[in-house]
C-alpha cells in the first residue's frame, strides 16, 4: 500500500495537540498551560534583559539567519509540517527583528544538500528578505528540501558574510535547524573556535532533541540554544532572539577553558539624518540605479545629496549610514529597559494572604488587598480591567468585606506601586518601554 493511501494517525491530524497545552506545576502535577507559557516567556525575557537595569548590549547587529532545509525538514511529525512552520517562523522573525532593531542588518543563508548559500545579502530592508524567502519556499518542497545539513559549511559561509562588519557591529549567527546530525568534510569544532575568535555569537533553535554539537556551539560562542518540541516552540524560540542579547562578562576560568575571544570595542558611529524630498517629477535613486527604478519621493543624503528611497539604509555614493531619529530612539530603549514589575499571585479567595508565600510575596499581596479595601476595587493602571473587587458577606450576623480576585496574578511597579495586568506588563516592556504610572 502506498504512502498516499495509508490512514493518517490522529496525532498527525491535530494542529494543537493536547500535550502542547499541558505542563507541570510546582508539585509535579499536570496543569493546562493556557497563557501561562506566554507569562513564563515574558518573565524570562525581562530577566534576560537585566531586570530593567543598565546592561551592555550590541545595538547595531549584523545577523546571519541560517535555515536548515535538508531532507530532515520533510519528516512528518507535526502539524503544520516542518517546512510550513519554518516559513511562518522566519517571516515573523524578520518582521519582529527589524521592528526591535531598526538600525541593524540581516542576511538569510540556506543549508541543504550538504551546502550553504546566501539567499539575501546583508541589508536593512525586511521586504527584500521576506519576499526572497517566500519566493524560494513556493518551489516544490521535494526539490527544495534534500540532502544532508552541514553546520561546517554554514559557519564558513557566515564568517565570510560577516567579515566586513565594522568593529562597532555585533556579529551573530542564528541557526534554525531540523536535523539531529551534521555531515561535514572536516572537524567542525575548528570552525566553532574560529567563530569565537572572530567575536561571532552563534545561537541555535533546534527541533525534537538536544544535540551535543549545537549545545557546544552555543556555549563556546556565548549564544543560546533552544530545543523545540512543537510548532509553537519554534516560533517562540526564534522570536526570543529578536532583542539584542546582554553581553555577559566571562570569568578568567571561562576564558582559559574556552579560549580567546574578540571583544566588541566601543566607538563613535557617523550617521546622517536625511531630509525628505517632495518632487513633482520622477527621478532615479542611488540605491536602485541598476534597476532603473524611478520614483517621486525619497530622501536626500546630507553629505553628498544623493537620493535614497528608504530608511534606514547606507548611501550608495558616500557610504554614510542614514537613519531617522525614531530609529535611534527605538534602539536606545534596549540599553535602558523599564524596570521589571514584581509578580503578585491573586489566585486566592477572600483576600487571605498565602501562608506558603515568602515574605516579599506576602507584603505585595497585603498591599494589593489594602488598596482594594480602600478603593473598593483594584483596576489595571493601563487598561482599567478589574483585578480585585470588594463585596460584602455576612458572618456571625455582621457584614464583612470580602476581596474577590478576577485574575490569577498582577504586576506591581516597584517605583510608583502601579498595578498592571499581564497584557499591559507585556506591552510596557515590549512596545511602550516606559511605565505609564511613573510618567
Amino acid at each position: 500500500m502506498g504512502d498516499n493511501s495509508r490512514d493518517v494517525f490522529s496525532w498527525e491530524k491535530a494542529e494543537n495537540p493536547v500535550w502542547d497545552r499541558l505542563g507541570e506545576d510546582e508539585n509535579g502535577g499536570l496543569v493546562e498551560l493556557e497563557d501561562g507559557r506566554g507569562r513564563k516567556r515574558r518573565r524570562q525575557e525581562v530577566d534576560a534583559e537585566g531586570g530593567g537595569g543598565i546592561a551592555k548590549k550590541g545595538v547595531i547587529r549584523y545577523v546571519c539567519l541560517a535555515v536548515d532545509l535538508s531532507e530532515s525538514t520533510l519528516i512528518d511529525d507535526m502539524r503544520p509540517p516542518r517546512w510550513t512552520v519554518f516559513q511562518n517562523a522566519v517571516d515573523d522573525f524578520v518582521s519582529s527583528y527589524f521592528d526591535q532593531n531598526p538600525v541593524s542588518q540581516l542576511s538569510i543563508v540556506i543549508a541543504a544538500d550538504g551546502k550553504a548559500w546566501r539567499l539575501t545579502q546583508l541589508s536593512g530592508n525586511p521586504r527584500n528578505h521576506r519576499t526572497a524567502f517566500a519566493k524560494m519556499m513556493s518551489k516544490p518542497i521535494a526539490e527544495l528540501c534534500k540532502g544532508k545539513a552541514s553546520v561546517q559549511n554554514v559557519l564558513i559561509e557566515a564568517r565570510q558574510l560577516l567579515r566586513g562588519v565594522p568593529s562597532f557591529g555585533k556579529k551573530e549567527v542564528i541557526l534554525l535547524s531540523s536535523s539531529l546530525h551534521s555531515t561535514d568534510a572536516g572537524d567542525v569544532f575548528d570552525n566553532v573556535v574560529d567563530m569565537r575568535k572572530s567575536g561571532t555569537t552563534v545561537s541555535v533553535v533546534g527541533l525534537c532533541a538536544e544535540v551535543f554539537l549545537y549545545r557546544s556551539l552555543a556555549e563556546i560562542t556565548g549564544g543560546a540554544y533552544v530545543v523545540c518540541g512543537s510548532s509553537h516552540d519554534v516560533e517562540e524560540g526564534l522570536l526570543s532572539l529578536c532583542s539584542p542579547p546582554v553581553e555577559k562578562e566571562e570569568t578568567e576560568e571561562e576564558k582559559a577553558q574556552l579560549g580567546p575571544r574578540a571583544e566588541q570595542k566601543p566607538s563613535l558611529v557617523k550617521m546622517g539624518f536625511p531630509t525628505k524630498l517632495r518632487m513633482t517629477e520622477v527621478s532615479l535613486c542611488a540605491c536602485h540605479a541598476d534597476s532603473a527604478s524611478l520614483s517621486y519621493g525619497g530622501f536626500s543624503c546630507p553629505q553628498c545629496r544623493a537620493k535614497v528611497c528608504e530608511l534606514p539604509s547606507k548611501c550608495a555614493v558616500c557610504k554614510l549610514s542614514l537613519v531617522a531619529s525614531p530609529h535611534l530612539a527605538r534602539s536606545y530603549h534596549h540599553l535602558y529597559p523599564p524596570p521589571a514589575y514584581s509578580e503578585v499571585k491573586l489566585g486566592w479567595a477572600g483576600g487571605q494572604v498565602e501562608e506558603q508565600a515568602d515574605e516579599r510575596e506576602r507584603e505585595l499581596q497585603a498591599s494589593v488587598v489594602a488598596l482594594a479595601r480602600a478603593n473598593g476595587k483594584v483596576e489595571c493602571d493601563g487598561c482599567a480591567v478589574k483585578l480585585l473587587t470588594v463585596s460584602k458577606e455576612r458572618e456571625e450576623g455582621q457584614e464583612k468585606p470580602r476581596v474577590d480576585a478576577h485574575s490569577d496574578c498582577a504586576y506591581i511597579c516597584n517605583a510608583c506601586k502601579g498595578v498592571f495586568c499581564f497584557d499591559c506588563d507585556a506591552f510596557v516592556h515590549e512596545s511602550l518601554h516606559n511605565c505609564p504610572s511613573c510618567s
